[in-house]
């Protein structure tokens, strides 16, 4: 990926995206609105099995737990440097909603360039800040936009430092 290719795509979520951890009081509340009430209650858990982690561990949520949520709901795979995404299981709803199906998939799959761009940026933007990302915007993943959507990427590691996954959420309004 080239250096002008790395600023474009970091640019369309860092306009709107707001950065969870860095509005988080003592008490794990932030100051960011989340809209939706399935993003609010995933960073909630989120925050919870944290603990005293920087990020909990994807092994930390159990499925059955997250039903409220799993259609919206992909895990991404995060690895090397700059990091690369794989989606190790891109949610239902999103899926059916976008028209095609990303499991086992590299974001670089998604066939919009304007989504493809924006996916990375908003997955680059929560490795590199080393945080929950949430944004409210019109979605560009086909040719015209399919609605408003809360849009969440919240980091996940093994070891609790280290991030290798991301936990990817889509709500539409």
């Amino acid at each position: 990926m080239s250096a002008s290719n790395s600023k474009s795509l970091k640019a369309e979520p860092t306009e709107n995206a707001a950065l969870i951890d860095s509005h988080l009081d003592r008490a794990g509340n932030s100051s960011v609105q989340i809209r939706t009430a399935q993003i609010a209650r995933l960073f909630a858990d989120w925050n919870r099995l944290r603990e005293a982690r920087e990020f909990p561990c994807r092994e930390d949520f159990d499925v059955a737990a997250l039903k409220y949520i799993l259609g919206n709901l992909s895990l991404i795979t995060v690895s090397g440097d700059p990091p690369e995404f794989l989606y190790r299981v891109h949610g239902t709803r999103v899926a059916h909603q976008v028209g095609y199906d990303l499991t086992g998939k590299s974001v670089d799959a998604i066939p919009n360039p304007r989504a493809r761009d924006y996916a990375r940026g908003l997955f680059s933007l929560a490795v590199e800040r080393r945080s929950p990302v949430v944004e409210t915007r019109n979605m560009p993943f086909i040719d015209n936009p399919i609605g408003r959507c809360e849009v969440a990427a919240l980091p996940l590691s093994k070891d609790g430092a280290a991030i290798d996954a991301l936990f990817s959420a889509v709500v539409w309004l």
